[in-house]
């Protein structure tokens, strides 16, 4: 088994805003995050996951939510969904009814899975997707 340090890790909206709002797990990611810049390796993220964390945080803290995209663009390479990935979350969906996937979290995972990541969430419905390499948080 490839240790998570040497494998590539795409983060779930969920795992980035625990590092925002410092919530149980929060230490992990800090530490996954941290672990990949000192080995220079890109820490991924869907384009997705800036509207989810804009829409959530802009509730509380509009401000919060500009600085967090802001130090989330420094710490990551976000990567957008393209029509393989549209396709491909879009059958995921049909093929796994009970993992519930809205559209965003079906185009978070199968950008992990179209990169071979492992996929940072807090998303425990997550770990139905068999295609899917999942590390709970």
């Amino acid at each position: 088994m490839i240790n998570m340090i040497e494998q590539k890790i795409l983060f779930d909206t969920s795992s980035l805003l625990k590092l925002v709002i410092n919530e149980r797990g929060s230490e992990k990611v800090s530490f996954l995050m941290e672990q990949n810049l000192r080995k220079n390796r890109e820490n991924l993220a869907s384009t997705i996951t800036v509207f989810e964390i804009v829409s959530v945080m802009a509730k509380r803290n509009i401000q919060g939510a500009v600085s967090a995209v802001s130090f989330f663009e420094k710490a990551c390479t976000f990567l957008p969904p393209d029509i393989k990935i549209a396709q491909n979350a879009a059958l995921m969906k049909e093929k796994y009814p009970e993992a519930n996937l809205s559209l965003a979290d079906a185009i978070i995972l199968q950008t992990g899975i179209e990169c071979n990541a492992k996929i940072i969430t807090a998303d425990r419905e997550w770990k139905k997707i068999n295609e899917a390499d999942v590390e709970l948080i």
